[in-house]
């Protein structure tokens, strides 16, 4: 192909192939020796104004008696078509299909009076459909696969040697082109979909129904909706945020504690402790929901993968604060909670076993005076301060950012209504509040260090029932202070 763009000459040497799914032709009657009209149908893939059709029959078809005469069925600029016969070669020319049309029509349909059938039930050689520009270069071209088969039932393109009428593929220009379950149809039924190989394949469920790929709902299964502008069905959510509740139930309950002991219970302790619960299950939960979500299309989803890492990397902080707690904080820590974990010892047990497996956040329910019940009241000193914060930045900068990130991808490519994005929505805020309470301590114990290397070494008071100069297993038991 040669034109001019901008005064530049542009030129195609190599056609374009046309595709046997939307390119073929039909007879309008199928017994053996009889002349008959043939539909062409061609889908153009490169279009020029004023462009050529050439057809080359197969030996099997040779020409009628008459002269070859063609009608306009669709894409043409008229009715009226011309087309040159060329008997030698065996070639049909259409040349004014197209002379006015500037935009490339699609599909042209073309009827040709007529062609005569092989003298037996065969199945033909293939025609040759060729495009070409009105100056001789070549756009489209197919010249393999465009058959016709004289021996099965119309309108079977191919079918099963011992019935006729059992098909296995559908002819391109037949109205019922669309094959499934060996029949032939004009539009898919039910749940189906016409691919781009003429197969109707299943939507992909959750859809009922669907269009221009499985995948692409018009309608949804019972228990599943459209939302608008969407072609996913997504689940009809009724998600009660369980998590949310826990925590705020956990918020109200501290809030009374703190009223009724006239603050003399620890807030933050007691929030984060309660509130590590309900952030564990929503992790788990959030990571079991997307695998499910996935696990029909037989993928790795990266989400999944993400969020799996970030519960392995909260499972390992746990298993190092089970080493560090009985090894380093419980030796090195005051006689509130030497004395605290040797009186209670079943529900401190308890207690420390929940930190260890679940949540090492949890921990601090034994520093949290929540109620002032005796087996609540242990208290930190700095070193042990030190040491628990040091888990908790392990916690903030590992663990944390990947679960926000598979949380938060998923709500942006995934959507918020469905079952895993309000989970997810419950993730990121409950585990962000957690983070900030947690970074709260941290920058507090560091200011705590940095006002101890003051010269004059003043006594600091933290909420650990210590002053740090004095010694704290000779303190009186009821001694306290706060950070």
């Amino acid at each position: 192909m040669e034109d001019l763009a901008e005064g530049f000459p542009i030129i195609n040497s190599v056609p374009g192939d046309l595709s046997k799914f939307r390119n073929g032709l039909l007879p309008g009657d199928f017994r053996s020796s009889f002349e008959t009209n043939y539909t062409l149908e061609v889908y153009l893939e490169n279009y020029e104004q004023n462009m050529d059709i050439i057809l080359t029959l197969p030996p099997e078809i040779s020409f009628a008696t008459d002269t070859i005469v063609c009608e306009g069925l669709q894409g043409t600029d008229s009715q009226n078509v011309t087309c040159i016969e060329d008997r030698e070669n065996k070639q049909i020319n259409i040349t004014d299909a197209v002379t006015f049309q500037r935009g490339n029509p699609g599909t042209i349909r073309v009827n040709i009076m007529k062609l005569k059938n092989p003298i037996e039930n065969i199945v033909t050689s293939s025609f040759k459909i060729e495009t070409y520009t009105d100056d001789g270069w070549k756009l489209d071209e197919i010249a393999t696969n465009i058959t016709i088969n004289f021996y099965c039932n119309y309108p079977c393109a191919s079918c099963n040697e011992d019935n006729e009428e059992q098909c296995n593929s559908c002819y391109a220009a037949a109205f019922e082109n669309l094959f499934y379950d060996f029949s032939c149809y004009g539009q898919c039924p039910a749940g189906l979909v016409n691919t781009t190989t003429n197969n109707c394949t299943e939507c992909a469920s959750p859809c009922a129904t669907c269009e221009n790929s499985p995948d692409q709902c018009t309608s949804c299964i019972e228990g599943y909706t459209l939302r608008n502008g969407m072609t996913v069905c997504r689940e009809e959510v009724y998600w009660p945020f369980p998590f949310f509740a826990m925590g705020f139930l956990s918020f109200i309950l501290i809030l009374i504690s703190e009223i009724v002991t006239k603050r003399e219970s620890r807030f933050k302790e007691a929030f984060i402790s309660f509130l590590s619960i309900p952030e564990v299950a929503s992790w788990i939960t959030f990571t079991v929901m997307v695998y499910h979500r996935t696990a029909r299309y037989y993928t790795i989803d990266p989400v999944f993968m993400v969020a799996v890492l970030a519960c392995i990397f909260y499972a390992i902080i746990n298993f190092v604060h089970a080493i560090v707690h009985p090894r380093k904080i419980v030796p090195s820590s005051p006689l509130h909670y030497k004395i605290l974990i040797s009186d209670y010892k079943c529900s401190t047990f308890l207690f420390r076993t929940i930190s260890y497996l679940i949540s090492y956040k949890f921990s601090l329910i034994l520093v949290s005076y929540f109620w002032l019940r005796p087996r609540l009241k242990g208290d930190y000193n700095v070193q042990n301060w030190k040491v628990f914060n040091r888990i908790s930045l392990a916690f903030i900068f590992l663990p944390y950012p990947l679960m926000m990130l598979a949380c938060i991808y998923f709500l942006m490519f995934d959507g918020f209504f469905s079952y895993p994005g309000f989970v997810a929505l419950e993730v990121i805020v409950i585990t962000t509040i957690l983070m900030v309470l947690m970074l709260l301590d941290v920058l507090s114990t560091i200011r705590c260090t940095s006002k101890g290397k003051d010269k004059s070494r003043a006594p600091i008071k933290v909420n650990t029932g210590a002053d740090y100069e004095s010694d704290e297993d000779t303190m009186k038991p009821n001694k306290r202070a706060y950070r």
